[in-house]
C-alpha cells in the first residue's frame, strides 16, 4: 500500500491533487481511498487530504481512508510551513516533497499559482512516489478539471517532474 499525504492551505489546490491522484490510481486498476482535513480552509487554514492504494488483489485491505501519524508514505507539501506541520505524519525512511520559494515562484510565474499543484505531483512522480509514472498523471490532467487549465496543468506537471 502507498500512502500519501498532501497538504496546503485553503486555496492551493490539495483536494484537486487528492482526486488526480486517486483518478490516476483508479485507471490503473488500484483500490483506492481518500479522505480531505478542512480546517479553516477559506482563510487560507490548513488543508490535508489523504490517499491511500493499493493492489486489487486483496492481500492488501485499505481500512481506513485516513492515515495515521508516523505512516504515511508521500507527504506532498505544497508550502513549506504545510510540509513541516504534517511532518509527523510520515513514516520512518518515508518521502516529503516540497519545493524550494525560487522553484515554487517560477512555477506559478510560468503557470499560475492554481499549478502548483500538479507541478508537486510530478516532482513526486519523478522521484518514483507513486505506483505509476508522470506520463500517467498527465493523461490524467488532460480530461480531469476545468479545460481551460489543462495545459497550464500539464506544463507545471512536466516543470515539476524536472526539479528532481
Amino acid at each position: 500500500m502507498t500512502s500519501v499525504l498532501i497538504a496546503g492551505v485553503g486555496g492551493q489546490g490539495s483536494i484537486f491533487a487528492a482526486r488526480v491522484l486517486g483518478t490516476t490510481a483508479l485507471r490503473h486498476n488500484l483500490n483506492v481511498r481518500g479522505s480531505e482535513t478542512i480546517g479553516m480552509a477559506q482563510r487560507g487554514g490548513s488543508v490535508v487530504s489523504h490517499v491511500r492504494m493499493a493492489p486489487r488483489d486483496g492481500a492488501i485491505e485499505i481500512a481506513s481512508p485516513l492515515t495515521p501519524p508516523g505512516k504515511v508514505d508521500v507527504l506532498v507539501a505544497l508550502h513549506p510551513v504545510e510540509g513541516e506541520r504534517s511532518r509527523h505524519f510520515l513514516c520512518e525512511g518515508g518521502l516529503l516533497v516540497c519545493c524550494t520559494d525560487e522553484q515554487r515562484n517560477d512555477i506559478m510565474q510560468a503557470c499560475g499559482a492554481k499549478s502548483l499543484n500538479a507541478a508537486m505531483l510530478g516532482l513526486a512522480a519523478a522521484m518514483g512516489a507513486f505506483p505509476f509514472g508522470v506520463d500517467d498523471l498527465a493523461e490524467t490532467l488532460r480530461t480531469f478539471g476545468k479545460a481551460q487549465f489543462a495545459e497550464l496543468n500539464l506544463k507545471a506537471l512536466y516543470m515539476g517532474a524536472e526539479m528532481r
